[in-house]
């Protein structure tokens, strides 16, 4: 692991307050939403030979959807 993945991973698992919280398995990915959603907040993720959609809500949520 990189150390710019190994900042982006502590980055990920501290909260506002910087407490940090339990560490992830290393085998774990970390992606963050708004790389996969990008700028139209939608994403189609195929999963066993299904679509799935996943959005973005105006209140910051994320909704997975068949």
């Amino acid at each position: 692991m990189t150390q710019i993945e190994q900042a982006l991973r502590i980055d990920a698992i501290t909260t506002a307050a910087q407490k940090p919280l339990a560490a992830t398995p290393l085998d774990v990915r970390i992606v963050r939403s708004k790389d996969i959603l990008q700028s139209s907040g939608h994403a189609l993720i195929e999963h066993n030979g299904t679509i799935y959609t996943l959005h973005a809500t105006r209140s910051g949520k994320l909704i997975l959807t068949k």
